[in-house]
């Protein structure tokens, strides 16, 4: 599929995320998103993470009614990321412009992830009117964000939006041994043994005061990590 991911990387997890929702309630499929699977092909210093991506590759149940597996849902993410990280103009997306102003700052191009690998309702998966099923999809999601993190070696993490409380989680799961608060505030900086972790709103976010200055000084910042 690329130089550095191949399908074997993403499927077994996904096979097992599948195959426990299509347990669960009858209608969620329905209003899940395809599975958000990222095209990483070479390694990148700097990653924005935003929380999900709402209504990627249209609803799962789509995908499933027809049996599209597990692999072929990893070949059409992919290539639909490719495509997209490949765009040089922001058309109606927010993210897409954050991605493109953060390219244009640093000289290189960062890598886009997701904290989690579905949406709801085109919406957070916090909706979800079920805790069991809630942790189950952010269990699945953090572990292929870290194993996301360590594949393309990035080392400034910039997290835009909000993570429903789950960065203790994200410590664990990547092992953390040592912290260093190099920033405090609303939007902090942070070391985690050798990673940066920097935090920006979510630039579609409505009624934050100085937004956009907030982003262009921390992703300066990360040109300087």
């Amino acid at each position: 599929m690329n130089k550095l991911v191949d399908k074997e990387d993403y499927e077994e997890e996904l096979v097992n995320i599948l195959s426990y929702l299509k347990t669960q309630q009858p209608n969620l499929v329905k209003k899940l998103s395809a599975p958000f699977i990222p095209n990483i092909k070479e390694t990148s210093r700097v990653a924005i993470i935003g929380q999900e991506t709402r209504g990627w590759l249209s609803s799962l149940d789509s995908h499933l009614s027809i049996n599209r597996s597990a692999k072929e849902l990893i070949k059409l993410s992919a290539e639909k990321y490719e495509s997209i990280q490949s765009l040089n103009k922001q058309g109606r997306s927010k993210f897409g412009w954050l991605t493109i102003y953060t390219r244009k700052i640093l000289g290189e191009q960062p890598l886009w992830l997701n904290f989690y690998g579905f949406d709801y309702k085109r919406g957070a998966i916090k909706h979800i009117k079920n805790k069991e099923i809630i942790d189950a999809i952010a269990n699945y999601s953090l572990k292929k964000l870290v194993k996301e993190i360590k594949i393309a070696n990035a080392k400034v993490l910039i997290f835009a939006g909000q993570y429903d409380g789950n960065f203790p989680a994200l410590k664990r799961e990547l092992q953390i041994i040592n912290t260093e608060v190099i920033e405090s505030g609303k939007y902090p900086v942070e070391k985690w043994d050798d990673l940066f972790i920097l935090r920006i709103p979510h630039p579609a976010a409505r009624n934050i005061k100085n937004k956009n200055q907030i982003i262009k000084a921390k992703i300066n910042l990360a040109k300087s990590l």
